[in-house]
C-alpha cells in the first residue's frame, strides 16, 4: 500500500451532473490504498460514497450559487488531525498509477508543491489527452500548510488552482509538475460562469496586491499561468 497514512481531501458534489464519475474517481483512490476525506457544507448528501464526510462552516454559501468548499478548509482539516502530508484533489479524477510513480511525488513534496494536471477522455479512459490550462491535483507537505491563508478560494471554481502554485512561486519554494499521465477525467458539460470567473481574478488581485490590478481578467490569468509554466519543473 503506497498510500499508507496519505489522506486524498476533496469535496464531493451531491449535484455533479455525471455523479457516477465522481464514484468511480473514489473508487480509484481507495484502491490505491487511500484513505478519502470530503470535506462539505452542513446538510449535503455525500452518504452514498465510501469516504469519511468532514462538516466545515467555511463555504461560499451565501456568496456563490453554491455552497463550495474554501480551500483554506483542507488545510484547517490537515492542521486540525496533525497531516505529515495532503492530496487536495477534484472529486471526478480517477487515478491510475500502475508504475507507483505516485509515491515518488509523495517523497518529492516535502521539497515544494507537486502539482497536476489532468488527462482528459471521453469515457473509455484511451487515448487521454492533457488538459494544460488548469490542475486538479495538488499534493502539499505540511511544512508549506501557512502558505494557503484563508481566502474566497474555493474548489468547484475558479483561479484556485492557479492562487495555490502561486503562492508557492512568490514564497520561492519549487514547484514541480507531475508528468505521467496518471489523473485521468471524463470530458463533460462545462459549469463554468463568466461572471465569477471575473469576480475571482478580481479577488485575486486584491488578496495578492497583484500589481497589474487596470487589466484585464484574461491579461491577469494569462499572466499568472505563465508564471506557473516558467517555474514548474
Amino acid at each position: 500500500c503506497i498510500f499508507a497514512d496519505v489522506k486524498f481531501l476533496t469535496s464531493i458534489s451531491p449535484n455533479h451532473r455525471n455523479g457516477d464519475v465522481q464514484a468511480t474517481a473514489i473508487q480509484s483512490w481507495i484502491d490505491h490504498g487511500a484513505a478519502v476525506i470530503s470535506v462539505n457544507g452542513e446538510g449535503e448528501d455525500v452518504a452514498a460514497y465510501p469516504c469519511v464526510y468532514h462538516v466545515t462552516g467555511a463555504t461560499s454559501k451565501g456568496l456563490m450559487k453554491a455552497p463550495y468548499v474554501f480551500v483554506s478548509a483542507f488545510i484547517d482539516y490537515a492542521k486540525e488531525h496533525d497531516l505529515e502530508h495532503v492530496v487536495i484533489i477534484n472529486s471526478d479524477i480517477v487515478l491510475k498509477d500502475p508504475d507507483g510513480k505516485m509515491k515518488e511525488y509523495l517523497a518529492a513534496s516535502e521539497n515544494g508543491l507537486v502539482f497536476a494536471n489532468r488527462h482528459d477522455h471521453n469515457g473509455d479512459f484511451t487515448n487521454p489527452t492533457r488538459y494544460e490550462h488548469g490542475f486538479d491535483v495538488f499534493i502539499i507537505h505540511r511544512k508549506f500548510f501557512d502558505l494557503i491563508p484563508c481566502s474566497m478560494f474555493c474548489m468547484g471554481q475558479t483561479w484556485w488552482d492557479y492562487w495555490i502554485p502561486y503562492r508557492f512561486i512568490r514564497a520561492g519554494v519549487p514547484i514541480q509538475l507531475v508528468k505521467e499521465p496518471i489523473f485521468l477525467h471524463q470530458r463533460h458539460q462545462v459549469q463554468y460562469d463568466q461572471k465569477e470567473w471575473e469576480r475571482m481574478t478580481e479577488h485575486f488581485i486584491w488578496m495578492e496586491r497583484y500589481q497589474s490590478p487596470r487589466r484585464g481578467p484574461q491579461q491577469v490569468t494569462n499572466e499568472v499561468y505563465q508564471m506557473i509554466k516558467r517555474h514548474a519543473k
